[in-house]
């Protein structure tokens, strides 16, 4: 089930840590993102698959614990894949081909077991006739006790061979290794203190999964991710007017994804508390050195 979450908020800083966590929390699988700037107020659009139809109620507790979040609306798409389906069948048309083997098998047990029970009818049937009377010679005739004779039957058992399990192919290996990396990198980023060194981490998971297969969608997501983590925590280092910090931030970001339009968005708000520092400092030299200027000017 494919699953459509807008969600509209006065600040996109602080809201994706509490937005992964929700989503690994309900084992949503986060497959699309979208960021949309509407003036003072930002729409995220998220793409989600899950194992059955959302709510709104399922959106409540994450509407009420951030207060950046204004609303959350849902909608669900019905993405019932043809292969499934066609699997069902070749899985049904399999069972039917076990069944009619076994059945084939019992009907030749069950074959043998009546011809056998026909002969053993005709040899007491043949015990049980009057031996034939000959005139010449006058012969003993011998009777032969028939109730010693008892016949065996022996059952054969239809032995059932199980098939080994296949093993997986190198590419199913190598899909199970992406999507661990891949979950790796989320988990890390649900953190509650993320910090630059846990985002750099999960860069490391992502990259691991590009390299194996460049064009996965939820690696190239996860990047996207990490890179507003750390503009999130960039924007934390303006606001304490740590310039230092939120330099080194900044090209950690522009390290990852240098084309981001929301790079060159921090690279502004950064330049802006540079020159506002800059500012605030040459007017207080300027306070310290007029006084001076005004004595010495008799002088002169």
């Amino acid at each position: 089930m494919r699953i459509t979450v807008t969600i509209i908020a006065n600040s996109k800083n602080r809201i994706w840590v509490p937005i992964m966590k929700f989503i690994q929390d309900k084992d949503y699988i986060l497959v699309k993102k979208q960021l949309i700037e509407n003036g003072k107020q930002y729409t995220i659009i998220l793409e989600l698959d899950s194992a059955h139809a959302l709510s709104q109620n399922d959106f409540f507790e994450l509407e009420s614990l951030n207060v950046d979040i204004c609303s959350v609306s849902i909608q669900n798409h019905n993405l019932e894949s043809e292969a499934e389906p066609t699997a069902k069948s070749a899985l049904f048309e399999k069972q039917n081909s076990t069944l009619l083997k076994t059945s084939k098998s019992s009907t030749r047990v069950f074959a043998i077991i009546a011809l056998v029970l026909i002969t053993v009818v005709g040899i007491y049937a043949g015990f049980e006739k009057e031996p034939i009377k000959e005139v010449t010679p006058p012969k003993t005739i011998i009777k032969t006790d028939t109730s010693a004779i008892k016949p065996t039957i022996t059952l054969v058992e239809p032995k059932l061979v199980l098939k080994p399990e296949p093993e997986l192919s190198e590419l199913q290996l190598e899909q199970l290794e992406i999507e661990k990396l891949v979950a790796a990198g989320n988990n890390i980023l649900g953190e509650t203190d993320l910090s630059a060194g846990l985002i750099t981490n999960a860069l490391v998971k992502y990259q691991q999964a590009l390299a194996m297969e460049p064009d996965n969608s939820e690696a190239i997501i996860g990047l996207e991710l990490a890179v507003d983590c750390y503009i999130d925590l960039m924007d934390q280092a303006i606001s304490s007017k740590d310039t230092e910090q939120a330099q080194q931030l900044l090209q950690l970001a522009s390290a990852v994804l240098p084309d981001q339009p929301v790079i060159q968005k921090a690279q502004q708000r950064l330049q802006s508390l540079q020159d506002e520092l800059l500012a605030n400092k040459l007017y207080k030299s300027n306070s310290y050195y007029k006084p001076l200027l005004k004595m010495l000017k008799p002088i002169v």
